[in-house]
């Protein structure tokens, strides 16, 4: 059966950017359209250049990692960077893909895009002893987006415990997430996203951070995103749930960015008497944070404010609020709990 005719015409359409957006996917026997209508295709669509295939057969490459370490064989590199004004995508095809142990490390202006979060997924065992640029599964790169697929990430087994484990880490200016889910499990430090000291924007997020003490030794902090040190970051609906860390676990911690918060379902949960935590802005990090139309909850903790320009509008807090700086007529609007009762920040 055929849809689109010719070839380019199908190739074109797909890779639009309102393709994407409409919900067109590409799974093993063909692709799928919004309206429910499906094409079926011999082999996957023929690329322009500057793009490249990743599939578990019939692309270009079979691991996102040997496609990212040849980047020069597809996209076009002056002096080991993309021109000033292009860019490059490298496209993953619905499929299970196994990094091991080996980091995927994106470059600057090079998107990475898969066929969507339930279809593409990336499983990997990168975990550290020391925090560096080397600690997470998926290193992010300035100017670049990774979008439309799931990752997990989590130790090969629990003979040495006392690892990092996180799904992205990111130092580069000016990167994106998008439509991403997490899965990130561990035994000593436990995070989904690390954004370390640079403006960034992640969206359309479903993170799971799980500790797992019961395998070895106890776990100690899980975070399902941390703001490291200076920067701009906006986290723009996202659903994120901590649990399983003994010492401390916290959904979102900002430690020195300026960071806001819009449609965030954020959740923090653990057994013992004080170690959930919702939003934490840290005490000695000078960081600010604004949450707009967001649902923060942890028995605990559900907000801790340490900076007198903190902004929460909209939001319902479900559990205590640490507030220094209490000024509710600056600092908290439309704040409710599970009640719906006022709650003052």
């Amino acid at each position: 059966m055929t849809r689109y005719s010719p070839a380019l015409v199908l190739a074109g359409f797909l890779f639009a950017s309102a393709a994407y957006g409409a919900g067109v996917g590409l799974n093993p026997g063909g692709i799928s359209f919004p309206d429910g209508t499906f094409q079926s295709t011999a082999a996957l669509p023929p690329l322009p250049p500057g793009m490249a295939w990743v599939a578990t057969s019939g692309g270009d490459y079979t691991s996102p990692v040997d496609a990212m370490n040849d980047l020069s064989a597809w996209c076009t590199l002056v002096n080991n960077a993309v021109p000033p004004g292009a860019s490059c995508t490298l496209l993953i095809a619905p499929g299970s893909y196994d990094l091991g142990t080996d980091q995927l490390v994106m470059h600057a202006d090079v998107d990475i895009v898969g066929m969507g979060v339930e279809s593409t997924n990336l499983f990997g065992y990168a975990v550290s002893s020391v925090w560096n640029e080397t600690v997470a599964l998926i290193r992010g790169a300035s100017r670049a987006t990774l979008r439309n697929l799931s990752i997990y990430n989590g130790p090969l087994d629990t003979s040495n415990v006392y690892k990092y484990s996180v799904a992205i880490y990111n130092a580069g200016y000016d990167f994106h997430v998008d439509h991403v889910s997490i899965l990130t499990t561990g035994f000593d430090q436990v995070i989904g996203i690390a954004n370390d000291g640079v403006d960034a924007s992640y969206a359309n997020l479903d993170i799971v951070i799980s500790g797992n003490g019961a395998s070895g030794s106890a776990a100690n902090l899980c975070s399902g995103i941390q703001v490291l040190g200076a920067g701009k970051v906006l986290v723009d609906y996202a659903k994120v749930i901590v649990s399983g860390c003994d010492a401390d676990n916290t959904a979102i911690q900002n430690n020195g960015g300026n960071l806001r918060l819009v449609n965030v379902d954020a959740s923090a949960y653990c057994t013992g008497a004080s170690c959930a935590y919702g939003v934490w802005n840290s005490s000695v990090a000078g960081g600010i944070i604004t949450i707009l139309d967001s649902q923060i909850r942890a028995a605990y903790r559900s907000l801790n404010i340490y900076s007198a320009s903190d902004r929460i509008i909209n939001t319902q807090l479900s559990g205590p609020v640490n507030d220094p700086y209490p000024a509710p007529s600056n600092q908290c609007r439309g704040t409710y709990d599970d009640d719906l009762a006022k709650v003052d920040c």
